[in-house]
Formats: structure tokens, sequence, C-alpha cells
């Protein structure tokens, strides 16, 4: 019996990662370091998420918001006692916000009854804060015209009743 013998031919090619790009991915991984060092030293921090802004309040509103039977919703102006007009036909926007924060104060033992403030800032920032909770809301983010929902109750309305 003979047996069959075949010599492997020697590999000219390498198994591995090219030196070059090992290199290339050193050098790009310390200019990124470099570069949030310098921004970080420098406190360059255009565009930032979170970033503070110097804006100031222009007019603020404390509302106390109740679904009513109807589907609507019930806004009350606690700092001027007044009874606002309901909301109607917000798209589910303000329903959908209002619902989700009161879940937060549902978590956090807080009631219905603690006013939530709706900013308007000189910049043009609509805001809406829950000091219960700390939940912050930039309105803007979710489109004009969800904005322009909230917007509505930064206005005094000719139509509030004042409640004694």
């Amino acid at each position: 019996m003979s047996y069959l013998h075949i010599e492997e031919e020697p590999s000219s090619s390498r198994v591995g990662v090219p030196k070059f790009t090992l290199i290339l991915a050193l050098a790009l991984a310390l200019i990124v370091i470099a570069l949030a060092a310098t921004a970080r030293l420098t406190r360059s921090h255009t565009g930032a998420l979170g970033e503070q802004t110097t804006a100031s309040i222009v007019t603020s509103r404390s509302l106390v918001f109740s679904d009513l039977p109807n589907g609507n919703i019930a806004v009350y102006d606690v700092q001027h006692e007044q009874q606002l007009p309901p909301l109607t036909n917000t798209g589910g926007f303000v329903r959908g916000a209002l619902r989700a924060l009161a879940r937060q104060r549902k978590l956090a033992g807080v009631g219905p009854e603690v006013p939530f403030a709706l900013t308007r800032w000189s910049d043009g920032r609509l805001t809406l804060d829950d000091s219960a909770t700390s939940n912050h809301l930039e309105l803007r983010a979710y489109g004009s015209a969800n904005e322009a929902d909230f917007a509505a109750l930064i206005a005094p309305s000719p139509a509030a009743v004042a409640v004694h």
C-alpha cells in the first residue's frame, strides 16, 4: 500500500489585520480622544444636549388638568384662580403627554392637585414642568402643531372664568 503525500504550498498571504490598518485605527482613536479632551478643557459645548440657555421667562401659568366625562380636558389656572376653556380636539397629544406625566406622579405617590408650570421663554421655547416629579418637556420637540395645543393655554383667554 502506498501513501499519497501532498505537500502544502507555503502561503504567502498573512493571516490577520494588515499593519497599516492597525496604525490607521490607532491614529483615529487618538484624534477622537484629543478632540474630546480639547472640547472639555475649553468648555466648547456648542450643540450639546441639555445645554442651558440664558433665556428668561416671558410668562408662566400654573395649571391643573383633569379629564371631563365627555372626553375633553378641563384646565384650571391655579395662580389666577381661573377655569380656562376645556381642551377639545387636541389630536391626542395633550392627553398623551399628560397621561405620561400623571403616570410618573402616580409612581411617586403624588396626586393631580399639584399644578404643572407651562412657561414661555424669551427665546420662543415653550416648556411644561412638573415640580412634583422633576419632569420637563420641551414642547417644541414634539412638533409645532402639538406645541400649539399647549401654546393656546399660555395666553390669557377672554373666555376664562374667575372662580372664587
